[in-house]
């Protein structure tokens, strides 16, 4: 969107910004829970089942899951996090409009965890008299997908794309200001001379010294009016 109020963004921009990091958060966090055992599967014998046999384990103080293999629910759900994660990515850098970053990562979490909820031993409940065989979590994952689909009309109504040169996924929120570039220029008597945004800093014999801020046309008249007056002199002596 548009910036406003002095060139700060709108709260959409920061929302669009920090899904990024939310998105690294939950990767960390499942890393947790592959080890401490709390995200168990249904009991499998496939070859990537997981097995926890610490006491101290949560899968461990159900002696129904200890011991026992199972399909490691929360590995499923790190490798969708780290696929889901290098979609942001690639799109942070190709996505013109601001909230479009922030809707992928919204509904690949929806899916993401309706399907993979189908792995985990987690209780079956009914919602609104409606026996459809899922659990919480999915049922959550349903509404936030049917709230979504207006929130995706806003997005794409109002939301307007990014100036030429920016990216929409950090779009008003403050960056660190490039370095200055810098303009090495040469005086009659072979001083090094570095103009930065107008500020002109001299090198003789290795050391550096500041002079007031002048415009580059004016140390280029300098040089030249500094290199007619050494001519001067030079056709003066021969004389």
């Amino acid at each position: 969107m548009e910036k406003r109020h002095g060139g700060r963004g709108t709260p959409i921009d920061a929302v669009n910004a920090g899904v990024l990091f939310a998105a690294v958060g939950q990767i960390f966090g499942r890393i947790g829970n592959l080890i401490n055992g709390d995200i168990i599967g249904y009991r499998s014998t496939l070859p990537w089942s997981t097995v926890y046999e610490h006491p101290n384990s949560w899968a461990c103080l159900n002696p129904a899951t200890c011991n026992v293999p199972v399909q490691p629910a929360a590995g499923y759900e790190l490798l969708t996090n780290l696929v889901l994660l290098a979609l942001m990515f690639y799109l942070t850098r190709r996505l013109t409009r601001p909230g479009i970053l922030m809707l992928v990562y919204l509904y690949g979490y929806a899916i993401t965890q309706f399907l993979i909820f189908f792995t985990r031993d987690n209780l079956i409940v009914n919602f609104l008299g409606l026996g459809w065989g899922l659990k919480q979590a999915q049922w959550t994952s349903l509404l936030m997908f049917i709230v979504l689909l207006p929130i995706t009309y806003l997005v794409l109504r109002y939301s307007k794309p990014v100036p030429a040169g920016a990216v929409a996924a950090t779009y008003g929120v403050p960056q660190k200001p490039e370095a200055p570039a810098q303009l090495e220029v040469k005086t009659a008597d072979e001083e090094e001379v570095n103009v930065t945004d107008g500020a002109e800093v001299k090198t003789v014999d290795g050391e550096t010294e500041s002079v007031a801020n002048e415009p580059v046309e004016d140390i280029q008249r300098q040089n030249e009016e500094e290199a007619g007056e050494e001519q001067g002199r030079e056709a003066t002596q021969g004389t």
